[in-house]
């Protein structure tokens, strides 16, 4: 048997650096079999394929073949990341998995060596390629797990291996796979039956499935949120067009039954709590996000002051209630998906937002909702009129049904706007937004709104 040295591994034919593994995955639009010879000549240590047959003569680097390549990257990450001995954080939920995992990994950064999911890698590809990614010198892992059917989420909990699992929330998110709200719950619950009985769930106070969850846990729990029984929580919040600011009540370190994953490094010297934090974020799904992250870092032991010093280092995904002014017109971009849930905070944060013009949504179809897709796309157009926000234009097919239940919720028709897409999307908005307005704009990934959000020019014009 020939040794063979490398320095990762890649699905990716175009990305594939000198020194990694490629492994030829197959997928419904692409086959990595047809990259064998590119991969070769940009360096790859080796090859994984499950076909012999497609690999060109004299290829000129290791192959190895295997029943399906898929399974076995999958068992390759397992065995690799136990080989580890860093503590990982599995992070899922309904909405604000990436901002989760952002904001923990900044706070974790400021005492541990941490690696984490980049963008949001959470699949049955990504989460491996996360894993195979870490280094002897991390110490701490955080890693994002999404799914759209049942029985996704297990395997990908049991590849992590977490000491802390954190649910940011569940709704009715991919109901066109999962069914109902119910089975989205009982899926997102094997992050937290991954845990070892030392192992910690964090969990969302104030949402309507924390029950639910917290009934399934075999580990300790903790809570974050706005309720007043929540172990981490915010307390005198303020709003304004450069974010929100909160004060964060922590859990004393030293407190009764405080549960942690790592020992405490000596006696705790730190600033008592609350600690005052601002986010340059729009909304209050934002803070609770941060709760979640602050509390999952108090389980690591993180000091008040290392916790505050790490939420002035954190930096927002792209496309999510991103604020940019442009030519008078305040524009929240918030494009990068959507679903029932974070469609309805997204629309109350912009009813709360200081503005002097009219409040403006433009909102596309929430895709994966199944057979309840008209009944919440109505709902999302009474929320509209609830609100008593000043223009909406829907795009989309079911553009129809979000305009109907918001005119029948008193909107005037004057102020809505149905669009099949984006471009006459872009056409309504330069003929209707005004100065002074704020315009949210928001819809799922697969309707790709971001082009209608204008980018800022830089200073003194091109």
């Amino acid at each position: 048997m020939v040794e063979t040295l490398f320095q990762g591994v890649s699905s990716d034919s175009r990305g594939i650096k000198s020194g990694e593994i490629f492994v030829a995955l197959r997928g419904d639009q692409f086959d990595g079999h047809d990259y064998l010879r590119q991969v070769a000549e940009r360096g790859a240590a080796a090859a994984i394929v499950s076909d012999a047959s497609r690999v060109p003569e004299s290829l000129g680097l290791p192959v190895i073949e295997v029943g399906d390549t898929l399974r076995a990257l999958q068992q390759f990450a397992a065995n690799y990341r136990q080989a580890m001995l860093l503590r990982t954080v599995a992070v899922t939920g309904s909405n604000g998995k990436t901002s989760t995992k952002d904001m923990l990994a900044t706070l974790l950064a400021e005492r541990f060596s941490t690696i984490k999911t980049e963008g949001n890698l959470n699949n049955h590809i990504g989460v491996p390629l996360s894993l195979l990614q870490i280094r002897r010198s991390h110490e701490v892992g955080v890693f994002e797990m999404g799914m759209n059917h049942p029985g996704e989420l297990a395997p990908l909990a049991e590849m992590v291996a977490p000491s802390v699992s954190i649910i940011t929330n569940v709704g009715p998110a991919h109901l066109e796979g999962m069914g109902d709200e119910q089975a989205v719950a009982r899926e997102k619950a094997a992050a937290i039956l991954a845990l070892p009985p030392d192992g910690v769930a964090v969990l969302n106070a104030d949402n309507r499935w924390t029950s639910f969850l917290r009934r399934r846990a075999v580990s300790r729990v903790v809570t974050a949120g706005f309720a007043p029984g929540a172990n981490v929580r915010a307390e005198n919040v303020q709003r304004s067009a450069d974010g929100v600011e909160f004060d964060l009540i922590l859990p004393p370190l030293d407190a009764p039954n405080w549960p942690r994953v790592v020992p405490p490094r000596g006696p705790v010297n730190e600033t008592p709590s609350p600690v005052r934090v601002k986010l340059a974020a729009i909304g209050d799904h934002w803070i609770s996000n941060a709760l979640l992250a602050a509390a999952a870092a108090r389980v690591f032991g993180l000091t008040t002051d290392e916790i505050a010093i790490g939420f002035t280092k954190i930096a927002l995904p792209a496309m999510r209630m991103q604020s940019c002014e442009v030519e008078g017109v305040r524009w929240i971009n918030d494009a990068y998906n959507a679903n029932p849930d974070s469609m309805r905070a997204a629309l109350q944060a912009l009813a709360l937002w200081p503005s002097q013009g009219r409040r403006v949504a433009v909102l596309g179809d929430m895709l994966e909702l199944g057979a309840e897709s008209e009944r919440l796309h109505r709902q999302l157009g009474a929320e509209v009129a609830r609100l008593k926000l000043d223009l909406l234009i829907a795009v989309g097919p079911m553009a129809g049904f979000i305009a109907a239940e918001a005119r029948a919720n008193g909107m005037q028709t004057g102020d809505i706007v149905i669009c099949d897409a984006v471009a006459q999307a872009a056409t309504a908005l330069q003929a209707r937004v005004q100065q002074g307005d704020c315009v949210l704009v928001k819809g799922s990934r697969g309707m790709k709104m971001e082009p209608l959000v204008p980018r800022p020019q830089p200073a003194g014009g091109e």
